[in-house]
């Protein structure tokens, strides 16, 4: 039996900032999804690409064959030097 797996996952990233979370062991077609409209994400062959809009945090879910993986990231606001 396989499982995919999250090969890269970080907790947090900065608006405005992409990020790419590479998936192993992909069959098929890989599906992404995130539970926060604030994340624009796009499913590639074997990663998603996740687009950090807006502070927050969110469950992004790769799946694949069935078998899902998830991984929680937080966007944060980067303070800026006076």
């Amino acid at each position: 039996m396989f499982q995919i797996n999250c090969l890269n996952p970080i907790s947090k990233i900065n608006v405005g900032e992409d990020y790419i979370l590479k998936v192993a062991n992909v069959v098929g077609t890989l599906k992404c999804t995130s539970s926060n409209s604030n994340f624009s994400i796009v499913s590639n062959k074997d990663s998603c690409q996740i687009e950090a809009k807006n502070p927050g945090s969110a469950t992004i879910t790769a799946s694949s064959d069935g078998k899902k993986v998830k991984t929680t990231i937080t966007v944060i606001q980067p303070v800026e030097s006076i």
